[in-house]
């Protein structure tokens, strides 16, 4: 099923180019899930907007939830902005694909982060 296995060959990617310290299953199920919410969103977009541009509306709402998950800028200085962009975080499904991804690294960097104080 495609639904299962681009997420898969995205994480033997990921993991392959850098040394992530959470499981496996730790990021594969919040990218099963960003996968299927960024199919919904598709969905929507084709049925909502008209052919001709359809492509380009569902870009441009892929990168505005990828611009408002909180990674860069970070969710305090997203809650800084006007009302309207200030709360596109809450429906971003992006951000909390990001913030599944942060918890389970920042799980195994416990020793770390005590160090810091």
């Amino acid at each position: 099923h495609q639904s299962l296995v681009g997420p898969l060959l995205y994480l033997l990617a990921f993991t392959a180019l850098t040394a992530p310290r959470a499981s496996f299953g730790q990021f594969y199920l919040p990218l099963v899930a960003v996968y299927y919410a960024s199919g919904g969103i598709g969905y929507i977009v084709s049925i909502v907007s008209e052919p001709e541009v359809s492509q380009l509306i569902g870009v441009i709402s892929v990168f505005s939830f990828a611009m408002f998950s909180g990674g860069l800028p970070v969710l305090v200085q997203l809650k800084t902005r006007l009302p309207p962009f200030s709360y596109i975080e809450y429906i971003s499904f992006m951000r909390y694909g990001l913030e599944a991804f942060y918890v389970a690294e920042a799980q195994h960097w416990t020793q770390v982060v005590e160090l810091m104080g």
